[in-house]
């Protein structure tokens, strides 16, 4: 491939990934309900301080679980910046504070 191939074909990636990421915010939009009900059933369970809420936590595999979202969408999520994220170890975590600021924004 050729330099202007391969800059084409980023671009058509970019693009597929911003369609796919619409069609999965809708799809967290119809959903919202649910999520919220499924973080409230973890939420008691993964506090690291049970005083301070803004504190808690979830590592990436009970964030997509909780969500009902792949891969692909966790990661253009964070790259796109709709949610904070930090990492431990190679591990990706999310704050439940923001989680929920996504979940109000969409």
């Amino acid at each position: 491939m050729t330099p202007t191939e391969k800059s084409l074909v980023k671009q058509r990636q970019i693009l597929l990934d911003q369609l796919f990421l619409e069609k999965q915010l809708i799809i967290l939009y119809d959903n919202q309900n649910d999520i919220i009900e499924r973080i409230n059933t973890y939420k008691p369970r993964h506090s690291t301080n049970p005083i301070n809420p803004p504190k808690t936590y979830f590592h990436e595999m009970k964030y997509r679980k909780i969500m009902s979202i792949n891969g692909r969408t966790s990661k253009l999520l964070r790259d796109e910046g709709y949610i904070r994220y930090f990492v431990i170890c190679g591990i990706y975590h999310y704050y439940l504070c923001e989680i929920q600021k996504f979940l109000k924004s969409i």
